[in-house]
């Protein structure tokens, strides 16, 4: 099978697209729809795009000479190799895919359903309660669509940015072995699930495509925060007390359910970033805020390795490079390979502007992202013209050190300009600074 490439057109604010139902044009307040009412038409097709929101749809996306039915859903739009165009789900009834992913095989599609949540009687809602599903499984051959797990409500793409614990985000859906996938998922009465699965705030679950078997990972008594799925089927993931602010250290989970903690603080939490590698490594700042820590679990035993870069605080990255990175205070260094001078350096004016803003207590990051991409640092820059506050977008080639702007404000900041917002007002101009990658390209 040829592999099946998948694009996501994200604006922050998530994804709409407009219905063309008849069924839908009622207010009330149920739905009647079933499994049944939506088509899956993803057979054969290369590209997937979800698209942005109703007002630059049409822009993004053009109507099939030959769709399959004359009422589809907009938000989300295959291509085949022919270059034709046409709807991914094809539906009498508002529904709105958030995200698609492919897995590794290029046999399965899974289709995110956004969900607005707090009981909303928008018709788009109204039909995915009455679905009791957020998450579908498509067979790439067959078109053959069905739920993967009913009622678990998965973390959407904004909601993760916004209430994430790590400072660089995990996706809440990520692929772990061949037959695994893992997912976080949010609290919500509206949906009817297996007692065994039902989760008091957020939960993280494991999915077995083999056996069709959706395991819990994080127990009733933790809420599930952040995860990272290996290669081997097990799982990196760290969680909050329920109802509390206790966290707990960082904990692996193998495939026969067994837990145990991989680091050890002297106050029993640990509150900083982690990352993994492609297959079976985790990574994080050390507690001694002194070295990078590598871990691997192998025959029931943890291995661990450090390297010491006596930089202070600092939190890791991993490029789309392959390489490990990290940020502290003064900027951007490299810990694979080790490189000892900042790779790039925060400007006084940035440290000086950051003592003056309330970062939550993560003065580390406070609104400063780095995204590596073949060799190149992407960051955000603080300036100020005219007395307006903004951020301009830079690029720093690693090789040489050579420095470009790519988008700057103009003097009067009305062109290109992303004005500097208190980064934990939580609005959606808490992520104006940040972008993401695709095929090796960066998008604002």
């Amino acid at each position: 099978m040829n592999k099946v490439l998948y694009i996501f057109l994200i604006p922050f604010i998530g994804l709409t697209f407009l219905s063309c139902s008849k069924k839908d044009d009622s207010s009330s307040s149920s739905s009647n729809i079933k499994l049944s009412d939506v088509k899956s038409n993803l057979s054969g097709k290369s590209l997937f795009i979800t698209t942005g929101d109703s007002s630059s749809s049409s822009s993004r996306s053009s109507r099939s000479s030959n769709k399959t039915s004359s009422t589809s859903t907009d938000s989300l739009i295959t291509i085949d190799n022919n270059s034709v165009i046409d709807y991914g789900i094809i539906s009498d009834y508002d529904l709105e895919i958030e995200q698609v992913r492919v897995d590794q095989n290029n046999e399965y599609a899974y289709l995110q359903m956004k969900y607005g949540g707090g009981h909303s009687n928008s018709n788009r809602d109204m039909n995915v309660r009455a679905l009791n599903c957020t998450l579908f499984k498509v067979n790439l051959s067959t078109n053959e669509m069905s739920c993967v797990e009913p009622g678990l409500v998965v973390t959407g793409i904004y909601h993760n940015m916004i209430f994430g614990v790590n400072d660089y985000h995990l996706d809440p859906f990520q692929f772990g072995s061949e037959h695994t996938f893992v997912f976080r998922t949010d609290w919500s009465v509206d949906f009817s699930t297996d007692s065994d699965l039902k989760c008091s705030k957020s939960c993280i679950y494991e999915h077995n495509t083999q056996t069709a078997l959706t395991r819990r990972i994080s127990p009733n008594t933790w809420e599930g925060e952040r995860f990272i799925a290996l290669g081997d089927g097990s799982i990196i993931w760290a969680a909050l007390e329920l109802n509390g602010d206790k966290a707990t250290e960082i904990l692996h989970t193998d495939t026969s359910g067994n837990t145990r903690e991989l680091t050890s603080t002297s106050s029993g939490q640990f509150n900083g970033d982690f990352r993994a590698g492609d297959f079976l490594t985790g990574f994080w700042g050390s507690e001694s805020h002194q070295t990078t820590t590598f871990v691997r679990v192998q025959d029931n035993v943890v291995r661990k390795t450090y390297i010491t870069h006596n930089l202070g605080h600092s939190i890791v990255i991993k490029g789309y490079d392959g390489k490990i990175y990290t940020q502290t205070e003064n900027g951007l260094y490299s810990i694979l390979p080790n490189i000892s001078y900042p790779l790039v350096s925060i400007s006084e004016t940035w440290k000086n502007k950051k003592k003056t803003i309330d970062c939550g207590g993560y003065t580390t990051t406070c609104g400063i992202h780095f995204t590596i991409v073949n060799g190149i640092v992407f960051y955000n820059n603080y300036v100020v013209n005219s007395n307006i506050e903004s951020y301009e977008l830079k690029a720093t080639r690693i090789s040489d050190n050579t420095t470009v702007t790519l988008l700057s404000p103009n003097s009067t900041c009305t062109e290109n300009c992303y004005k500097f917002n208190n980064l934990y007002l939580r609005d959606q101009t808490y992520y104006s600074y940040k972008w993401f990658v695709s095929n090796n390209k960066i998008y604002v």
